[in-house]
């Protein structure tokens, strides 16, 4: 109604209809600990497709939806009180914490829609189904932190139309408590996942890991069984864990990556001596290993890179099913006392290899 004009009897009908328009963002504003008023107010303010800023944010109870997504916030997020089945917020950054209370009324699980987010820690005592930002970054020295039971998805989407590539640099911490399925589900990150160390505990592990623009600094330590990673590079940082179903490091000739990678490798679970079930299945790397210590208790299906190895040990106290190394520099290979598989390389420039291959 704003701009409409009238007098006498047809004011008063306009002011009655912007009354009830503001009831019910009123009334939301003051269930959720807000002065009504005050965001009434702002919003009327507001242009078409401006956002409000809210300062703190406080709610009790369960929630079917709180629907932020016009909001950006400028303090905390606390519904450590309460719940609900779906969160939506505009941007969060510097400082802040959103903190989620204990599933309650039926509700056991929510959905959390971010936009921009920076220096900020999500706690959830409720299991998070769905978690879509677009970005998370952390560049204040302070690592940000993900805990929650388990996580079903996790989807940075970015905004190339904005030039936001999709960066996310957050740390998760995962209990496993109460999953049925994997602690950790898909995640598919169209930017780069940078400085974080996802602890994944329970004995789901997590299904896969997809990260367009490469792995720098990344430390996984998975408790569970660990599902397939493709990413364009990945230098720093590591896998620790039972076993690692498939890695893809396959470089992106579009944003000039190379397909490299040096990260450290321990696997710790025994399977069988079949290379198709293997503690580590199919691992391609697109151009060069440039170093890492790979200990697989365990066998190996394949590791096929394309262009070079080098400064790097492999450790299987199994067999393998290929083993394909470029030209090999200043590498050991020791396979233990089971008879290998197939091992070719393209010049064999030093190093030393220990087992018995087919």
């Amino acid at each position: 109604v704003k701009g409409v004009k009238g007098k006498g009897d047809e004011k008063v009908g306009i002011q009655i209809v912007e009354k009830a328009l503001e009831a019910p963002i009123r009334q939301i504003a003051e269930n959720c600990g807000v002065d009504g008023s005050v965001v009434a107010d702002e919003v009327k303010q507001k242009g078409k497709g401006e956002r409000i800023i809210i300062d703190q944010f406080t709610a009790t109870g369960p929630f079917s939806k709180i629907d932020l997504e016009d909001a950006n916030i400028g303090q905390d997020i606390d519904l450590s009180e309460g719940v609900a089945k779906k969160l939506e917020v505009g941007d969060v950054r510097d400082d802040h914490l959103i903190e989620i209370g204990p599933p309650m009324d039926g509700i056991d699980e929510i959905d959390i829609v971010l936009d921009r987010v920076a220096n900020t820690d999500l706690i959830s005592l409720t299991p998070i189904r769905s978690l879509t930002v677009t970005e998370w970054i952390d560049d204040d020295g302070d690592p940000d932190q993900i805990i929650a039971p388990w996580i079903g998805k996790i989807t940075v989407k970015g905004d190339r139309r904005a030039g936001i590539a999709g960066e996310f640099e957050a740390d998760l911490i995962l209990s496993g408590e109460g999953a049925d399925r994997e602690t950790l589900g898909s995640v598919k990150i169209d930017g780069a996942l940078s400085g974080a160390v996802w602890d994944i505990d329970g004995p789901g592990g997590f299904k896969s890991i997809d990260a367009d623009l490469g792995m720098h600094d990344v430390t996984l330590d998975v408790e569970g069984e660990g599902g397939r990673i493709k990413t364009a590079t990945w230098l720093g940082g590591g896998y620790d864990g039972t076993s690692l179903d498939g890695l893809d490091i396959r470089g992106d000739w579009r944003d000039n990556i190379d397909g490299d990678t040096d990260i450290n490798v321990t696997l710790t679970r025994h399977i069988n001596h079949n290379p198709r079930n293997a503690t580590l299945g199919r691992v391609k790397v697109d151009e060069r290993i440039l170093g890492g210590d790979w200990n697989v208790t365990g066998n190996l299906n394949s590791l096929d890179v394309d262009v070079a190895t080098t400064d790097f040990t492999l450790t299987l106290n199994s067999t393998f099913r290929s083993l394909d190394l470029g030209d090999v520099s200043n590498t050991t290979v020791d396979i233990g006392d089971d008879d290998g598989g197939r091992v070719r390389v393209t010049r064999w420039l030093g190093g030393q290899f220990s087992g018995a291959t087919r």
